[in-house]
C-alpha cells in the first residue's frame, strides 16, 4: 500500500477509528457480557481477530485498511476478558507467569514476524499459519472455557453455576471437598 499520495487526514483515520472503536468495545463490554455471557463474547472476539488480521496484512487499499482497523478495534475488549479468565482459571502461583506471557506475546510475535520476513519474504505461508493458529485457538477456547459462575448466578442458572464453580475449583485447588454454592452467592452479594 502506497501512502505517499494520500491525504494525512485519511491516514490518521486508521489510528483514530481503531482507538474509537476500541474505546467503544471497552465501554460496551459489561453490557455484552451481561447479555451474551463472558465466554461467548470472548470466543467471538477471538474468532473475529483471527479472521480480520490476515485480511489486514494483505489489504492493498487505504480504505480497506481503515475498515479493517475499525472492525479490529471492536475486538479490543478481549484483553481484559482474557485477564479475568487468567485470574480465575490459573492457580495463583502461575498468574504472574501467564500474565507475563500474555503481555510479552505481542512484542515476541512482532519480532518473530519481522525475523521471518527478513529471511523468508513469502508472506502467504505466514498468513495461512497465523490464521490456522488463531482459528485453532478460538476452537479450543470455545470448547474448553466455562462461563463465569457469578454471571450464571445473576441469571438464575444455579445448576450451571455449580458446574462452572467445580471447574474453577479443580483448576485452582488440590482439595477434593466441593465448593458450595453458598460461597459463590456470598461473593455476588458483596
Amino acid at each position: 500500500m502506497n501512502l505517499l499520495c494520500e491525504k494525512p487526514f485519511k491516514i490518521s483515520l486508521i489510528a483514530t477509528l481503531f482507538f474509537l472503536t476500541g474505546v467503544l468495545s471497552f465501554a460496551s463490554a459489561p453490557l455484552q457480557v451481561r447479555l451474551f455471557g463472558m465466554r461467548n463474547v470472548f470466543v467471538v472476539m477471538t474468532f473475529a481477530q483471527a479472521i480480520l488480521t490476515p485480511f489486514l496484512l494483505v489489504t492493498k487499499t487505504l480504505n480497506g485498511a481503515i475498515a479493517l482497523y475499525t472492525f479490529l478495534g471492536l475486538t479490543g475488549a478481549r484483553q481484559p476478558l482474557s485477564y479475568f479468565y487468567i485470574s480465575s482459571l490459573v492457580p495463583i502461583t502461575h498468574i504472574s507467569f501467564v500474565s507475563l506471557w500474555i503481555n510479552g506475546s505481542l512484542p515476541i510475535f512482532a519480532a518473530l514476524t519481522s525475523t521471518y520476513f527478513l529471511f523468508y519474504p513469502h508472506w502467504k505461508y505466514l498468513i495461512v499459519a497465523m490464521t490456522i493458529l488463531g482459528l485453532a485457538l478460538g476452537a479450543v477456547q470455545a470448547y474448553f472455557l466455562v462461563e463465569c459462575p457469578i454471571l450464571l448466578v445473576i441469571k438464575g442458572d444455579q445448576m450451571g453455576s455449580t458446574k462452572s464453580v467445580e471447574v474453577f475449583r479443580k483448576l485452582n485447588t488440590q482439595s477434593t471437598q466441593p465448593l458450595s454454592l453458598y460461597d459463590l452467592t456470598e461473593q455476588v452479594a458483596v
